[in-house]
């Protein structure tokens, strides 16, 4: 599968954390969009029960049908210009119904060991936070998306020596 990135790939560096992300929206113009969390990669199949009433037993079958679960993509907003990108591109998906790929790659001490693709991303939700004059915390945007398709690719397998 093509590698959908946009700009030059933003490599986490920080010394002390083993374990990052990327997130990158093809199409979108952001270079660096901050995600900080991305919740809910999950797929699952339909099944059918047949129950043979001469032992009792029930057998499933695959149903045919497989169900990718709705994605949360959560992100501070910063103050950049992928603020004003990541409303447009809602704002697309809200009056047009403009479908987005995305692209989630797994780090391991500066390392890229899995990629996900994330095919046909449209936004159901853009929550904003709650906003409190005593709490000093950042702007967290979530976004709930559905997705159509999404597959895995193995970068690199991680040896003893990786951790």
């Amino acid at each position: 599968m093509a590698e959908p990135i946009v700009g030059p790939k933003e490599q986490p560096r920080h010394p002390l954390t083993a374990n990052n992300f990327t997130l990158e929206i093809v199409d979108s113009g952001m270079q660096f969009p901050n995600f900080q969390k991305v919740d809910g990669l999950t797929r699952t199949v339909e099944t059918t029960e047949v129950t043979d009433g001469g032992v009792g037993l029930k057998y499933k079958f695959h149903g045919g049908i497989v169900n990718y679960e709705d994605v949360t993509l959560v992100r501070i907003a910063d103050g950049s210009e992928n603020d004003k990108k990541m409303r447009e591109m809602v704002d697309t998906f809200i009056k047009t119904g403009k479908k987005f790929d995305a692209t989630l790659t797994k780090w391991h001490h500066n390392v890229e060991v899995l990629k996900y693709y994330l095919i046909g991303l449209c936004f159901k939700s853009e929550q904003y936070p709650g906003f409190d004059n005593t709490s000093a915390s950042n702007i967290e945007m979530s976004y709930q998306c559905t997705v159509d398709f999404w597959s895995v690719d193995q970068v690199k397998t991680l040896g003893d020596n990786d951790f």
